[in-house]
């Protein structure tokens, strides 16, 4: 993320309104499951998403991106801001309750991302995180990889995947579809148990994600080209299409 002309004004005003429903959608369950009081961002962006966590909770929120961003163009008030290039590492002097970083890693180099996700785990015990799929498309999508590929750099530093966000946020249509499909909350091995057994015990949340394309499916071009194809025709066309499609795959 080394090119201001990539993000600059407009880029951002354009993802304000609908990052920030997104931002209260998702971090509405991040903060009815987990006890916050300090929140940084990484690729913070206009701070869209440390308002709504403001607004969720009385924490203190450090937003980190480029210089680029300029004090004005910033949209949640008291927050904190530190201009840092991302794609080099970022040694903060304090940890904070939660770390985030939503659609930034697909950004950054794949020579960054090891580094990258050791200074999210440095910064907090806990860390949501989502970053662009394959062939999700993007400005500036250098390094487009799978939920997989992140989850394992994440448990080398010692954090468990719980997939506590995207079932609640799943059929919201007010959360775009990169945060429902991507994002994942990671936690330090040594709370994870004892949060996701809480979790288990309150049985508020799903903790399952029903709808689920596998890479395999995903990246088979038939299925790639009946989907393209489906979306040009009449819905009643397309239930006929979808039945034949799935007596094919039986």
């Amino acid at each position: 993320m080394t090119e201001a002309a990539t993000y600059n004004a407009g880029f951002y005003q354009d993802l304000q309104d609908t990052s920030y429903a997104s931002a209260v959608r998702v971090l509405s369950v991040v903060f009815d499951v987990l006890e916050l009081k300090s929140v940084v961002d990484f690729g913070c962006g206009t701070g869209a998403w440390l308002r709504a966590a403001k607004e969720l909770g009385d924490v203190r929120a450090l937003g980190i991106d480029g210089d680029w961003v300029k004090p004005e163009m910033l949209v949640c008030p008291g927050m904190e801001f530190r201009p840092m290039e991302l794609e080099q590492p970022i040694l903060l002097s304090e940890t904070f309750d939660l770390a985030m970083s939503c659609e930034v890693g697909e950004h950054l180099s794949e020579a960054r991302a090891d580094g990258f996700v050791a200074d999210l785990c440095a910064a907090a015990p806990r860390v949501l995180f989502g970053a662009a799929i394959p062939e999700q498309g993007g400005s500036s999508h250098i390094n487009e990889q799978w939920q997989s590929y992140w989850a394992k750099k994440f448990m080398a530093n010692g954090f468990t995947p719980i997939d506590v966000v995207r079932p609640q946020v799943a059929e919201h249509d007010d959360v775009l579809g990169w945060y429902k499909n991507n994002l994942l909350l990671y936690v330090r091995n040594a709370e994870a148990a004892e949060l996701y057994g809480k979790l288990l015990h309150e049985n508020k949340y799903k903790l399952f994600v029903t709808d689920l394309v596998v890479p395999d499916m995903y990246q088979s071009p038939g299925l790639r080209k009946s989907i393209a194809v489906a979306g040009e025709i009449p819905r009643k066309v397309l239930h006929s299409v979808k039945w034949r499609l799935k007596i094919r795959r039986m």
